[in-house]
């Protein structure tokens, strides 16, 4: 099974191996997906609604920090087929980089759990010290905890892992939207 939000440490703890479609399609020729089933009625694609767009367009320049390179293509390219502009950072420190080196953007969208060093919590501290700083959204797989801190609670959204597009499109139009603290 395939879980891009589903770390190698973590799958290790729960004795799962990760593998990717092209790995089990040398294996064999033959796949299972299990999916759980819907409670919701059927419908007929002719009775959805398939002339209208799914999600709006957006517009504007977005700083995409996710150091999970699955996850930070996949979100990637949801952003671009939203009509974003995308700039990508593997690392909280690439992305203040990215920022100081490069033309302004409109959002800093950032995981919450990042390796070496600065995390997207820290790094929203960072950005809201600086002089016009970008508005942030968080988004993390963590669900255990309260992950905003109280002194940023009006200042950035959190968006949950896993996320669908028009989740990823709501949540980048309401970011912008909010004026900043």
């Amino acid at each position: 099974a395939y879980d891009p939000y589903l770390q190698p440490a973590r799958a290790a703890q729960l004795g799962v191996r990760l593998v990717g479609l092209d790995e089990l399609l040398r294996e064999s020729d033959f796949i299972s997906i299990h999916l759980p089933r819907s409670r919701q009625p059927l419908t007929r694609a002719a009775d959805a609604d398939v002339d209208g767009p799914v999600t709006e367009p957006g517009h504007g320049v977005v700083l995409l920090v996710e150091d999970d390179a699955d996850v930070r293509a996949t979100a990637s390219a949801m952003l671009r087929d939203l009509g974003y502009t995308v700039r990508e950072a593997d690392t909280a420190q690439a992305a203040l980089t990215t920022i100081d080196d490069g033309p302004p953007v409109d959002l800093v969208f950032t995981d919450v759990i990042m390796p070496n060093g600065m995390n997207g919590i820290e790094l929203a501290r960072e950005l809201g010290r600086r002089p016009a700083p970008p508005r942030i959204l968080l988004t993390s797989g963590y669900t255990a905890q309260r992950i905003v801190p109280d002194e940023l609670a009006g200042q950035v959204r959190l968006l949950r892992k896993p996320y669908t597009q028009p989740d990823l499109s709501q949540a980048v139009r309401e970011a912008l939207r909010t004026a900043h603290a």
